[in-house]
């Protein structure tokens, strides 16, 4: 009787480790769905600069350029912002950006433009040169570490500074902080 009983534990636990693999068999090997990831998103490559009067605690005005993804040595002005809140926003005028373009190679590399600046003659404004000396700067690395600049202007003076570029969602996209083309940026 002794003998039966342990046969019949060994056979009830046989059967339960069969149940218990045929379960797992039938289970299958076939991990959860994982859910669908979304596209990239869109990144273009800008380039931030700030410059300051004395010291780095507050800017006396910053740019924010676009690099064209048709020409290397060519950035879009996105905006200028002034220490005193002045501040000319670019997105919705698309067409109508200052134009910034690399000079040749060496260090500091020369970033120039022509830019619409206040002006006391009768027209109100006029046009300037500007550029920023940018040094150790390398136009296809966008690893958004501050690199020192330099602005040579005559309406914003010529100040020391500091430049990076970066990837940065595409302008409209989420996350972005700036709007689609077309659209005004709220303020």
């Amino acid at each position: 009787m002794l003998r039966s009983s342990k046969y019949l534990t060994v056979s009830l636990l046989f059967i339960l480790a069969a149940g218990a693999g045929l379960a797992l068999y039938l289970r299958g090997d076939n991990p959860k769905p994982v859910a669908e990831q979304p596209p990239p998103r869109p990144t273009v490559l800008t380039l931030q600069c700030q410059f300051y009067v004395f010291v780095e605690s507050r800017p006396f005005v910053a740019f924010l350029l676009e690099k064209a993804p048709d020409d290397p040595a060519l950035y879009r002005q996105l905006y200028v912002a002034k220490a005193d809140g002045d501040r000319t926003d670019y997105n919705a005028l698309v067409d109508k950006r200052p134009e910034w373009r690399l000079g040749g190679a060496g260090d500091p590399t020369l970033l120039e433009a022509q830019v619409t600046v206040p002006d006391p003659g009768p027209a109100g404004v006029a046009e300037q040169e500007i550029a920023i000396e940018l040094r150790e700067f390398d136009a296809a690395r966008s690893d958004g570490v501050w690199r020192e600049a330099s602005l040579k202007s005559v309406y914003y003076q010529n100040l020391p500074g500091k430049c990076r570029q970066a990837a940065t969602p595409f302008p409209g996209q989420p996350g972005s902080g700036q709007p689609a083309s077309g659209q005004r940026a709220a303020g």
